[in-house]
């Protein structure tokens, strides 16, 4: 499936591009010699349909179409099972563990692991320390938190993969994955547990403007960006009964609470000792966890959550126009090759 709607994909950013270089250039064209043409009594749109450019540009958009559509039909059924409607289980009063990835986090850590530690059922906190150099781990270690360090910077999908899979030892009804930068708050627990007696994850979204504060990394260019890539992934997997059996509107956001039952058999998909199989790094690890649920057939919602200004400097950079935009195309091309 990935090969077709990576083809299919592809193929209609070719065809968007040649449809609008041809009809630049034709209108180019017109608006320099269409005085001239007209008193020769040659009409622009005849011009047009009896161009040989035009026809193939014609048959190749009839090609696609035909190929959308047949991949359209086919997906008529996907996932209309009785395992993709409602269906509830319950949780009574669930245990939650909190796994905080944090790298240079010292300005902001302490009250991330108080905020989410004095949430009711979180029973527990863990911080992975990235190699961090400037107090994370004391301060951590202060405000009640189980900290796991690394010898060594390996990575933030590394750091998420082993505290996930701490999390899972620790019996733990429920994994909830948070930052470490102040962005996210406990609070939005309270939206996501409930969620989790009718379906095995809960995501979040920035992508509301009343439940973001003003000034914050998720600029016009991560929300579009994000929106973007989100319906690109959702229409990877649509039926056309439902428009799909999960609806984004945020790749890029971390903040999630997922059955420690759900958890526990993806964790063989992020590889071996966190290297998540060289298919996810940095920041795209939220959107490979994603794309792995879905491909189990994992029962996901996505619900707001409030989102707040970062406390300290960004690892990432993705703040920056630039860096940005390789992050959009790196989660781009993990969509389409997946």
């Amino acid at each position: 499936m990935g090969a077709v709607y990576a083809s299919i994909m592809l193929s209609l950013a070719v065809l968007l591009v040649v449809n609008a270089a041809f009809a630049a250039v034709t209108l180019s064209y017109w608006a320099q010699t269409g005085l001239q043409n007209l008193l020769e009594g040659k009409n622009l749109v005849e011009r047009i349909w009896f161009s040989e450019y035009f026809r193939h540009i014609l048959l190749a958009d009839g090609a696609w179409l035909a190929a959308m559509l047949a991949f359209a039909l086919r997906r008529r059924r996907f996932r209309t099972s009785d395992a993709h409607y409602l269906r509830r289980d319950p949780l009574a009063e669930p245990s939650v563990c909190v796994v905080v990835p944090a790298y240079n986090e010292a300005a902001a850590i302490g009250a991330v692991v108080s905020d989410f530690a004095s949430r009711p059922g979180v029973g527990r906190v863990i911080v992975v320390d990235n190699h961090s150099s400037d107090g994370t781990v004391a301060i951590a270690r202060a405000a009640g938190a189980e900290v796991l360090t690394k010898e060594k910077n390996m990575g933030y999908a590394h750091s998420c993969v082993l505290g996930l899979g701490r999390a899972l030892e620790s019996g733990a009804d429920l994994v909830v994955l948070a930052e470490g930068d102040g962005t996210f708050s406990g609070a939005d627990l309270a939206k996501m547990v409930p969620y989790m007696d009718e379906c095995d994850m809960a995501v979040g979204t920035r992508n509301v403007q009343v439940m973001c504060e003003r000034g914050t990394q998720n600029g016009a260019l991560h929300v579009w960006g994000n929106w973007l890539l989100a319906k690109l992934l959702q229409l990877k997997y649509f039926s056309l009964d439902h428009m799909g059996s999960v609806r984004l509107t945020d790749v890029g956001c971390a903040y999630r609470c997922v059955r420690a039952s759900a958890l526990g058999p993806m964790m063989g998909d992020f590889g071996r000792d966190g290297a998540v199989a060289g298919r996810a790094e940095g920041g795209s690890f939220a959107l490979f966890m994603t794309m792995m649920a879905v491909e189990r057939g994992l029962r996901i919602v996505e619900i707001p959550v409030s989102f707040s200004r970062r406390v300290g400097v960004s690892k990432t950079g993705s703040g920056r126009k630039g860096r940005g935009i390789m992050y959009g195309l790196r989660f781009l091309w993990l969509i389409l090759r997946a």
